[in-house]
């Protein structure tokens, strides 16, 4: 938590003292919250720029890259990032070694004394009253 408070605390420093370029794509809210849970581990942080012409191409270079290495792009949606909390909460790799070590947030987490997967995620399953899954957005248990 302490890492998240002073990430916060460095954006809201800079945003303060250089101003804050808005960018649809790459440099909006969600960007905040995906980098402040990047700063204690969670995953890989995302590149915030600005909207210029050379920060659009970036923009479409970090696509091109995120599908040839098989991880997330630098765009940024609310959505899309409380899916991703969800899953790095709820449906990462810890019943298998090997799949575990194999995954870049999952090791990174380990290395750092810790596991995402752990109490506390922010939501939980639950199933409706056919037996469906469907998904909490309360405190887990």
């Amino acid at each position: 938590m302490g890492k998240v408070i002073a990430y916060l605390n460095s954006a809201n420093e800079s945003a303060q003292q250089t101003g804050y370029t808005w960018n649809m794509y790459t440099n909006n809210c969600s960007h905040v919250i995906h980098n402040a849970l990047a700063a204690a581990g969670v995953w890989d942080p995302k590149e915030a720029r600005g909207p210029s012409a050379i920060d659009v191409t970036r923009d479409v270079l970090s696509v091109a890259k995120a599908l040839a290495l098989g991880r997330m792009s630098d765009f940024s949606f609310p959505a899309n990032t409380f899916v991703r909390l969800y899953e790095a909460g709820n449906e990462r790799p810890i019943d298998d070694a090997l799949a575990a070590f194999r995954n870049h947030d999952v090791r990174r987490t380990m290395d750092d004394g810790w596991i995402s997967t752990g109490p506390g995620c922010a939501d939980r399953h639950i199933s409706d009253a056919g037996g469906r899954p469907k998904r909490d957005v309360r405190a887990g248990t």
